[in-house]
């Protein structure tokens, strides 16, 4: 947390690093399949995995989330669950989920990145995009 934190541009705040992660969290594991939610937890260490499953309730279908809009406006929603009326970002909501999704990398296979994404619509796959300088390697381009 203190990692994401600092990236988050808050590092000493890991109390709000670890809200923001739960909610990207929580929005990302309703909309993917519960298949690929356990496949994701397995490689979670148990702090993020304890983080991730905190309420969650089975569901025969994923959310239809399919637009970045409607992704970090889910997102604030579990936001305001847990802080009425929210905080200030001081970072777009969707620069707080590409910041958490990447900082899955450290944790997660390139497989199950993959996985993960071929579930998603179009735009979200942005959400685990690394940009061109960190890698050298180019955004998918469907």
């Amino acid at each position: 947390m203190k990692e994401l934190a600092f990236y988050l541009n808050h590092p000493d705040d890991t109390d709000r690093a670890a809200l923001l992660f739960r909610s990207v969290m929580h929005v990302l594991r309703d909309r993917i399949s519960i298949q690929q939610s356990f496949h994701l937890l397995s490689q979670l260490p148990t702090f993020l995995s304890g983080l991730y499953v905190e309420e969650w309730q089975y569901r025969d279908k994923p959310l239809s989330i399919d637009t970045l809009e409607a992704f970090n406006r889910a997102v604030q929603e579990e936001v305001d669950k847990r802080v009425p009326g929210g905080f200030d970002w001081e970072v777009s909501p969707d620069i707080v989920a590409k910041t958490i999704t990447f900082s899955l990398r450290k944790y997660l296979s390139n497989g199950q990145i993959d996985h993960i994404t071929a579930e998603l619509p179009k735009e979200l796959k942005q959400l685990f995009w690394v940009p061109e300088e960190s890698t050298g390697e180019r955004a998918p381009s469907e």
